[in-house]
């Protein structure tokens, strides 16, 4: 101890717990139900990673993306910083794609951790993180239309490096003229 126990299906942190002590994996066992994994929980700060590609189905990928992201309070992404696929990065993804044959777009989420990048979780599908890959160049959806509808390998693209932050807009219609 400590781990992290967290429901097989979440988002943005939710149905997530840290298990401090046996009392704890009671509490959250009892509220989450018994689809849930364990993990280890490791101390690290800023060493979290969504990596995203799109899958061939035959074990290759194109089009690999790497954020570091800043989650907010409620656990969604509030900042993301597109960074470079280092060669370690890039070997593991391909370690798991060649064993998992992954099609269309899917997500990886990596801990660096002493030198190595330990897989966390596997999503496949299109997710919030989509709109942020498009601002650095890389289009799912544009992608999921080649392959799936047009029978195209879709393009390698070169994509833009930079930092995006997210944030929650207002906008006002005057009631009189609705």
């Amino acid at each position: 101890m400590p781990f992290i126990l967290k429901q097989d299906i979440s988002y943005a942190s939710k149905g997530v717990a840290v298990i401090n002590e046996e009392k704890d994996f009671d509490f959250y066992i009892e509220r989450f139900g018994s689809g849930c994994m364990a993990q280890q929980k490791l101390d690290i700060k800023d060493r979290e990673y969504t990596c995203s590609l799109f899958g061939l189905g035959d074990g290759k990928f194109i089009n690999p993306t790497c954020l570091r992201r800043e989650l907010s309070q409620e656990g969604a992404t509030k900042k993301a910083l597109n960074v470079k696929v280092d060669a370690t990065l890039l070997d593991t993804m391909t370690k798991i794609c060649n064993k998992c044959h992954f099609e269309g777009p899917t997500n990886l989420q990596f801990i660096e951790f002493e030198g190595k990048y330990l897989l966390l979780e596997i999503n496949g599908r299109v997710s919030s993180s989509t709109s942020m890959r498009e601002l650095f160049g890389i289009n799912e959806a544009e992608m999921c239309i080649d392959h799936y509808l047009m029978n195209m390998e879709p393009e390698t693209k070169n994509q833009r490096y930079g930092t995006i932050m997210r944030y929650i807009g207002d906008a006002y219609f005057d009631s009189n003229t609705l």
